[in-house]
């Protein structure tokens, strides 16, 4: 019973962030994508990707926050860009994290080199990070679910998906307590 909820929750977790990476990848609008160059979002596809992120947010029983993450390089134009587009839920409502006002910290805590941006960015692949504690916006123990944004077969970005495990302990508590022996949950 314990094994087929963690199954279904992460099918969920999974299929909620691959839904999010393609309606991304519809809303960012770029012809011509190249990997080097990365991408900026306009007002219009941030406000287009926010909608879904607070949607799925909203809809999401298990999920703490849900972001997209992505890096545009510094140019000859332009200075290096992150964009982490994240929301969260503070008691019955949704709040955004203001980290994109600020490139000087976006800079010092370059989330490239995390593992939820980088495997997905290097592998093209879905990726589950954690436990681990995510200093940046919880400072709690958290299960990152990250999901590449494609287009073009260009890497444009990750959605990431946040499941806090004192959440997940307390969705699996009256599991476990129908066990009648010692258990570890890794």
């Amino acid at each position: 019973q314990l094994q087929q909820f963690l199954d279904q929750l992460i099918d969920e977790t999974l299929s909620m962030a691959a839904g999010l990476a393609q309606k991304s990848s519809q809303i960012i609008d770029h012809p011509d994508i190249h990997s080097d160059k990365g991408i900026k979002l306009s007002t219009l596809e941030r406000t287009a990707i926010q909608l879904e992120i607070q949607t799925a947010l909203q809809q999401s029983h298990s999920s703490h926050g849900i972001g997209f993450a992505s890096y545009s390089p510094k140019t000859q134009v332009e200075q290096d860009y992150w964009t982490l587009e994240w929301w969260y839920k503070q008691e019955d409502h949704l709040q955004q994290a203001q980290f994109e006002n600020y490139q000087n910290t976006q800079r010092f805590l370059d989330f490239r080199s995390f593992e939820w941006f980088q495997l997905p960015s290097e592998t093209r692949q879905p990726y589950i990070h954690g436990p681990y504690v995510d200093y940046i916006c919880n400072d709690a123990y958290t299960i990152t679910i990250a999901y590449p944004v494609m287009q073009q077969e260009q890497f444009l970005g990750v959605i990431a998906i946040d499941i806090l495990v004192a959440t997940l302990e307390q969705m699996i508590l009256p599991i476990l307590k129908n066990i009648e022996q010692k258990a570890v949950i890794i």
